[in-house]
Order: structure tokens, then C-alpha cells, then sequence
């Protein structure tokens, strides 16, 4: 189903998190500081869950290490709300997807699902504070677009379709390719982009007026 490592300081609130993700059926190991967290690494996860707290573990900085060195495992951050500056650095520095923590409940489960399928969960509430960043950060696309290799039609298809809730096997229907021709795409794309995850992605072609629309965050993939 999918080995997790779950990363929080707070030892209620992480076992609250590790017994929701037990019962969904996923294998999971848990570290209270990025120290522990880094003894973990030497097994082998399909997904990092990082809580975002106001005290304790700054996951931040764990975060971008974990995103360069482990780019395969997608991850996902916990964080209340209220903290948006914390959450877009979260995104900014690797994280796929976000859920507050009184979205958890009933999310929790289904949402680490769809980040293994190749999607960005996010919490209700999250499209705004995106978008405003969005129109607040970053220099003006036409200094941007300088600092960015030219994408070629294909990967701009594939990073249009990034943008909706789709998991790469879905893009690759929808886009009459290969899953491995997806897989390479979106490498190149963050290369060239200089990014590390699918949502910072498609925050900076945005910016560049490389897509149009932004992704939805309360929906999920469809199968």
C-alpha cells in the first residue's frame, strides 16, 4: 500500500497520525526531530508526511533536503491555519501537497492516497492563499522567463495537465503517451524550471503564462 514516515514533535498528535494511517493500511515509522528522521532514511518510503509546527520541528529546511535527496517520495505537510507564510515555504521548498489540521479526520487517508497516485492534496480554503501568492511573489515574467530554459510543446502539455488533479497514469491517457514519457517530462520540466515539486511547478508557469488556470485543490484525482 506504501511505506510512510511520519515527522512530528508532538508525540499525541503523531501517534494520532500513525494510528489513522495503520488503519488505512499503510506501513509506517515515525521520527519526533530531523535528527531521528535521518536515521530513518536509511530504509526505503513512498511518502514523507512533515508536520508544520509554530514550536519544536521547523520542518522547512528538512523539508528541501528531503525533496533533493529523495525526489521520488512525494511530500505532504501538516500545518494549522493561519500560518501561510510557513505553508507556501513548505510548497516553495519541495512539499506536493498540504492539509490543515482540522481537515485532517476523514482526509487524512484519502489524501496520501492521491499524493502516491501523482496528485497534490490540499485543504479546502488553500486555492486563495495560493493565488494571492502567486500575484504577490517573484519578479515580473518577462525577467522570469529569461532565467528559464524554453519548454518544448510537449512538455507544455504535460505541464498543463499538471495543473489539473490528474496522477501521471491519468496525464498519460488524456495526453496518448507512455507513463515512463510522462515520468521524463516532468523530470526535464524540473530541471529546466528550477523546482522540485509538482505544485511549485506549476505556481512558476503561471507566473511565466505557461498555464492559465490554477490547480483545484478540494479535488481529486479522477479514476
Amino acid at each position: 500500500m506504501g511505506r510512510i514516515l511520519v515527522i512530528d514533535h508532538d508525540s499525541e498528535q503523531r501517534d494520532q497520525t500513525v494510528s489513522a494511517l495503520l488503519l488505512g493500511g499503510f506501513t509506517v515509522r515515525c521520527a519526533g526531530s530531523p535528527g531521528e528522521a535521518t536515521r530513518e532514511l536509511r530504509g526505503r518510503f513512498d511518502l514523507f508526511l512533515v508536520a508544520l509546527t509554530s514550536a519544536g520541528l521547523d520542518g522547512v529546511d528538512f523539508i528541501r533536503r528531503l525533496g533533493s535527496e529523495h525526489r521520488a517520495a512525494p511530500i505532504v505537510v501538516l500545518s494549522t491555519r493561519g500560518h501561510d507564510d510557513r505553508v507556501i515555504a513548505a510548497i516553495t521548498a519541495g512539499a506536493r501537497g498540504c492539509l490543515f489540521w482540522d481537515d485532517t479526520g476523514d482526509r487524512l487517508v484519502p489524501a496520501i492516497r492521491e499524493a502516491l497516485d501523482g496528485g497534490a492534496p490540499m485543504s479546502r480554503g488553500m486555492g486563495p492563499l495560493l493565488l494571492e501568492h502567486v500575484r504577490r511573489s517573484g519578479r515580473p515574467p518577462s525577467q522570469q522567463r529569461k532565467a528559464v530554459r524554453p519548454v518544448t510543446e510537449g512538455e507544455k502539455r504535460v505541464l498543463e495537465q499538471l495543473a489539473r488533479p490528474l496522477s501521471y497514469e491519468q496525464i498519460g491517457v488524456a495526453l496518448g503517451v507512455s507513463l515512463n514519457t510522462v515520468r521524463s517530462h516532468v523530470r526535464v520540466l524540473y530541471d529546466k524550471l528550477g523546482v522540485n515539486s509538482r505544485t511549485e511547478a506549476v505556481l512558476l508557469a503561471m507566473r511565466l503564462g505557461l498555464v492559465k488556470s490554477a490547480p483545484y485543490p478540494g479535488q481529486k484525482p479522477r479514476r
